[in-house]
């Protein structure tokens, strides 16, 4: 296609018993893979599968035992099929709330370029990288450094806000488990000495150190849709979560201020694979907890499609 794919092929085969005789129409398939690019990412939508040959085969006589033998065959190339139909029909239900969907599809392109600035939180200071790099190279420098095969890339709406770090904290604590995971986050920036301070704090008891780059003006979160929190279910949300909150010890040391507008945008997790490639997104939903168990899942099939991908480019 336009994108570059490579195309697979598989072979079907539909029986017509008349008499002793038995017709057999071979039909070829080709099957579309998800785009490597990440701009038709996998699971968005069923698989296109377009019949581009038909060639009905010699008829030939065949004995009653032979013409059962070969219908049994053909049950079981049958029910193989509706087997394997069957599993991806439920992986995509399992996956469903992390799919790609407009307008993040629609901005996929736009997300590849934005720029980020590393923020380096060691000893005790914020200080910020002079170069940027564009997210997509920055995601593919992590999978290369570290060996990694999957990056997670958390857009911090904000360090302060409770939520956000008791999102955080589920993220390392998966990334600390499994190596072959790196994480990142990104986060708008801000001069503020509490900003400073909370930056720092959520890089060193929240995020275990992992890295961190600043976007100035928030794109990662207008490209996953621009969406505001509500303020009405914020106070509805975190009188629900303050219990499991204070348990969970992701309460920051100061106040968090609400008063500026871009606080109240709102970020969420985005997956990719180790060329870069966004998989898998999932939105931001304050005061609830990461669904961790879907988010190893996306995890777990976006290492599939990395692993095709190697076996195709070679």
């Amino acid at each position: 296609c336009d994108c570059g794919f490579e195309y697979t092929t598989s072979t079907s085969s539909s029986s017509t018993s008349i008499s002793n005789h038995k017709a057999t129409t071979m039909t070829t398939i080709v099957e579309q893979p998800p785009c490597d690019t990440g701009v038709c990412p996998p699971l968005s939508a069923p698989p296109a599968a377009l019949v581009v040959e038909k060639q009905p085969q010699r008829v030939v006589v065949l004995p009653a035992k032979a013409l059962e033998n070969s219908s049994n065959e053909d049950n079981t190339d049958h029910t193989e099929s509706s087997r394997s139909a069957s599993m991806s029909s439920v992986l995509s239900q399992v996956l469903e709330p992390v799919l790609l969907k407009d307008p993040l599809l629609s901005n996929i392109p736009f997300l590849y370029k934005i720029m980020l600035r590393e923020i380096n939180c060691s000893f005790g200071t914020v200080t910020k990288a002079n170069d940027k790099e564009s997210l997509q190279t920055v995601v593919q420098q992590q999978a290369s450094m570290h060996s990694t095969d999957v990056t997670v890339l958390f857009a911090i709406r904000y360090p302060a806000c409770p939520s956000c770090r008791e999102h955080g904290k589920q993220l390392a604590e998966l990334a600390s488990k499994d190596r072959k995971v790196s994480l990142i986050g990104a986060v708008k920036g801000g001069s503020t000495k509490f900003v400073q301070e909370t930056l720092l704090e959520f890089h060193q008891e929240i995020f275990n150190g992992n890295h961190i780059y600043q976007d100035d003006k928030w794109q990662v979160g207008k490209a996953m849709g621009g969406r505001k929190l509500s303020i009405m279910n914020m106070i509805r949300n975190a009188m629900k979560a303050q219990k499991r909150w204070k348990k969970y010890k992701v309460m920051p040391q100061g106040l968090p201020k609400f008063n500026d507008s871009d606080k109240l945008g709102q970020g969420g997790v985005l997956i990719f694979d180790k060329y870069g490639a966004l998989r898998f997104a999932l939105q931001e939903n304050f005061g609830v907890e990461v669904d961790m168990e879907m988010v190893a899942a996306a995890i777990k099939e976006t290492r599939r499609l990395g692993r095709r991908r190697s076996i195709q480019s070679n």
